[in-house]
């Protein structure tokens, strides 16, 4: 692998190449790995804004951005061990959503590795912990490797919840987005409230989309998706023409939400969560939910790969 520094939009960001491969990341955005490329491909593999601008109007629906924590928590708020976290009301459904990393600054401390630190001087936004997080790169004929790794540096124990709202094209393989099918091993779907999209705890093994999506005979561009699934598995993919765009997750991400911000926009979020939305406020247990801490001193990574078959 090898990698540069060169300007993207002008912006910042360190290229990497290996393999038939070449990836972008963007050290100013959340260390968010902005771009996939591969040789026989003629797109992108990821959704690309078109200018720098609209990527800081939205950061969290252009490559790969990290979600600390990801999704939803409700009305902003949870008590965990007796202490009230409390975050910014930031949709329009009343909850907050996705936290702050996937904007923040990261500083490269590696050919391919960025990092953040939240301390006294330097605090993660309405979080009351000295943490932290470090993404790592690796491209090569494998495709892109990536891990996220939380230290917890505070003295106390440390709720974590990590997620990706991994925005793919469905033209990487340069079909109509219509014509791209998604597969992920589904276990069963949690259901949530279409109004404050809280979950329910309603849950089900059987439907149509689950059928579709565990079959690979779902196309998303066809259909609005927003769908909170729990999976059995590591592995998913896009289907295109020639060739499949694929991912492993570790065992850690056992929640996938599936997005395509109502459909016809030629892009599928397949997000991979350690917890599920709310998973703090949840009246379920942690092995459910997968609502976690970290200790004092305690470091945990979790990993997410693409490729191109």
């Amino acid at each position: 692998m090898k990698s540069d520094h060169v300007t993207w939009m002008g912006t910042e960001a360190v290229r990497l190449t290996g393999g038939k491969y070449t990836a972008l990341i963007l050290p100013s955005f959340g260390a968010n790995s902005i771009s996939l490329r591969h040789a026989d491909c003629p797109q992108d593999c990821f959704r690309q804004p078109d200018s720098a601008e609209e990527l800081s109007g939205n950061p969290n629906v252009y490559g790969i951005p990290l979600l600390f924590p990801p999704n939803r928590i409700r009305a902003g708020r949870f008590t965990f061990e007796g202490r009230e976290y409390r975050f910014p009301i930031n949709d329009a459904r009343g909850n907050h959503m996705h936290g702050f990393l996937s904007a923040a600054p990261f500083r490269q401390t590696g050919d391919a590795e960025f990092r953040y630190d939240s301390s006294t001087e330097n605090r993660y936004d309405y979080f009351p912990h000295a943490f932290s997080v470090t993404r790592a790169f690796r491209l090569d004929d494998l495709g892109l490797r990536q891990s996220v790794t939380v230290t917890n540096q505070s003295g106390a124990d440390m709720p974590c919840g990590v997620g990706f709202h991994s925005a793919l094209n469905l033209s990487f393989d340069g079909d109509q987005p219509g014509d791209v099918a998604v597969r992920v091993p589904v276990k069963r779907e949690w259901l949530f409230d279409p109004v404050t999209i809280i979950p329910t705890l309603e849950k089900r093994t059987a439907s149509p989309l689950i059928a579709s999506i565990r079959s690979g005979e779902f196309h998303p561009e066809e259909f609005a998706v927003s769908d909170m699934m729990e999976v059995d598995g590591p592995d998913g993919y896009l289907q295109g023409t020639r060739h499949r765009l694929c991912w492993h997750v570790c065992d850690a991400f056992r929640f996938n939400m599936m997005w395509n911000w109502g459909g016809r926009k030629g892009f599928l979020c397949p997000e991979p969560m350690s917890w599920m939305i709310d998973a703090p406020n949840l009246p379920i247990p942690a092995e459910e939910s997968g609502m976690d801490f970290l200790r004092p001193g305690e470091t945990r990574t979790w990993e997410l790969d693409y490729s191109v078959e």
